[in-house]
């Protein structure tokens, strides 16, 4: 079994109720090897949760010190972090000063 990343194609339709629109978000990802399918199923759902802005950002990359969908700032910080892992203390405090939303 080889030991590199797995390629998804990912189509999702979502009815987004509180923005008051649908849409349809097309797109290749793959699962990082480190990465459980748990962990990137929830990533691409959450990605839905921010998929009407079109500065949202899935991180490809499975790492605690990046989120794994995020709204950048203009400056070096960023609007909004979402992880979808286990919380850590320690690392939530040093994400906290990077962001604006948690």
């Amino acid at each position: 079994m080889s030991d590199k990343n797995r390629v998804f194609k990912a189509n999702f339709t979502i009815a987004d109720l509180r923005e008051h629109r649908n849409h349809k978000e097309v797109f290749t990802t793959a699962c990082d090897r480190r990465e459980s399918y748990q962990h990137f199923v929830l990533k691409l759902l959450s990605y839905c949760l921010f998929s009407h802005n079109e500065t949202a950002i899935l991180n490809a990359r499975f790492s605690h010190a990046e989120p794994d969908v995020s709204i950048k700032a203009l400056d070096d910080h960023y609007q909004t972090w979402l992880a979808v892992d286990q919380p850590d203390i320690l690392q939530l405090n040093k994400i906290a000063k990077r962001v604006d939303e948690l």
